[in-house]
């Protein structure tokens, strides 16, 4: 599914704002008007089918706009390894939230205290990324502790919005997956974004 926020549907502050399409004679003038007249990057990806297929789409589409994508495929502690370091030009992944309340992603996508090399914090995607969130932080910092729910969702919101024109991300997809149970299987419930499957209310 088509999805270019960091924060998943059904979470508070979720967007379905999908502004991003392709238009390849749109990204060879942007190019041009930052006088970039080559450009070749290399892209990391683990060894997982559908994320090599991803990637390889990507470099088909890029190489449209003149940009040459290297793709380096390996393990996961390979590619992670490089990618926690900083030493990859793009990473080519999936990120899934941890609990269900926005900070899960906002706190990791669009907040860095730190942005030096000596901070090491691998946990944090903008810090992986060497971006400097430039006011982000402190609004994630603000919107985890507001305790006016309305308010609190628009704050994400608008932090998204502002992600999104200013990020070194893209967000492409929100993963669906679906479930197959027998008829007289009631109850069942895998607990959407963040798979906490519960059995105890699961009746035959």
């Amino acid at each position: 599914m088509i999805h270019q926020n960091f924060l998943p549907r059904t979470y508070l502050g979720a967007v379905d704002d999908n502004p991003f399409n392709l238009d390849i004679e749109k990204a060879k003038a942007l190019l041009a008007e930052a006088g970039v007249e080559s450009l070749e990057i290399e892209a990391g990806v683990r060894e997982a089918q559908e994320r090599i297929e991803i990637a390889q789409a990507l470099q088909a589409t890029f190489g449209k706009a003149g940009i040459k994508i290297n793709i380096t495929v390996g393990t996961a502690k390979q590619i992670l390894a490089r990618y926690r370091a900083r030493e990859l030009d793009m990473y080519v992944g999936a990120w899934g939230p941890d609990y269900p309340d926005p900070h899960t992603n906002a706190g990791t996508f669009a907040y860095n205290p730190d942005n030096s090399d000596e901070a090491g914090a691998t946990g944090l995607l903008a810090w992986r990324n060497s971006w400097d969130t430039g006011g982000l932080t402190e609004k994630v910092a603000a919107a985890v502790v507001e305790g006016d729910r309305d308010l609190r969702a628009q704050m994400y919101v608008d932090i998204q919005a502002e992600f999104r024109e200013t990020s070194p991300f893209v967000v492409m997809f929100q993963k669906v997956e679906q479930t197959g149970r027998a008829e007289n299987v009631a109850n069942l419930t895998l607990g959407g974004a963040i798979t906490a499957v519960s059995y105890w209310p699961v009746t035959k």
